[in-house]
């Protein structure tokens, strides 16, 4: 069954709006999964899409957030198994534009993002929520569709992983 977009040029506006003031963070949390520019734009892209389709029964719940980053966190899989380059390992973005902070800051939060490549996605997409995002266990089981406890069973994979590369207490910070 295919989706007609809203009509209604009250919830266009509203959702327009909506997505101006989420975009950057959704690239962020899209970069974060995917450790790929391009990747983390075509996640939003499709995150966009999918919330339009669905933004008046998105707007009258009142957490459309939820239902984007569930969005991407689900397509990850499918954008991996599409996808025609190789493994980028290496940032390809200016932090400078990405996060508003000093310079020992910033190559600090780059270590961070070349560590936690390593970490399996569904376990980085908790370990984003978590603890850049800050939100509660209880807020990323409901993003990501799962009960708490796979989120603390994905929190303890992810930080076993990071362990091991020795960035727990950077990401503590």
């Amino acid at each position: 069954m295919r989706r007609e977009a809203p009509v209604d040029p009250e919830a266009e506006l509203a959702f327009t709006e909506w997505a101006a003031e989420r975009l950057g963070p959704l690239v962020r949390f899209g970069f974060a999964l995917t450790h790929d520019e391009g990747g983390s734009e075509d996640l939003v892209e499709i995150a966009l899409a999918r919330t339009f389709l669905e933004w008046p029964a998105l707007r009258a719940r009142g957490n459309p957030d939820h239902f984007a980053h569930r969005v991407m966190v689900n397509d990850l899989d499918s954008w991996r198994r599409h996808r025609k380059r190789p493994e980028v390992t290496v940032i390809d973005i200016d932090l400078t534009t990405a996060f508003d902070a000093d310079e020992a800051e910033l190559a600090e939060r780059d270590r961070i993002w070349r560590e936690i490549v390593n970490v399996a996605p569904r376990a980085r997409a908790v370990l984003v929520l978590r603890f850049y995002e800050r939100r509660s266990e209880q807020e990323v089981a409901a993003l990501l569709g799962c009960s708490v406890e796979s989120v603390r069973a994905s929190t303890a994979e992810g930080i076993a992983t990071l362990r091991a590369g020795e960035l727990l207490e950077a990401i503590a910070r």
